[in-house]
């Protein structure tokens, strides 16, 4: 993972898919950031909000969709 591959041994089932998310959240044009680019005009709250229900298995905190929101906008 430290040179963002995914792993050669086996994994458990949720592992893999929590990589994949991992792997794909490093690339600049990801869901998240293509969702804020198409709601930019949304209030950062409601747009957060948005943000938690459209994609909780990302696991991130209002923080760091903010950040995102920031760096989109």
């Amino acid at each position: 993972m430290v040179n963002h591959e995914k792993p050669s041994n086996e994994l458990l089932p949720v592992m893999y898919q929590a990589i994949d998310i991992y792997l794909d959240m490093l690339k600049e044009n990801n869901a998240v950031v293509k969702y804020i680019s198409k709601n930019k005009d949304l209030p950062t709250s409601e747009l957060v909000n948005r943000l938690f229900d459209l994609f909780p298995a990302i696991g991130y905190g209002d923080l760091q969709y903010i950040e995102l929101i920031n760096r989109t906008r």
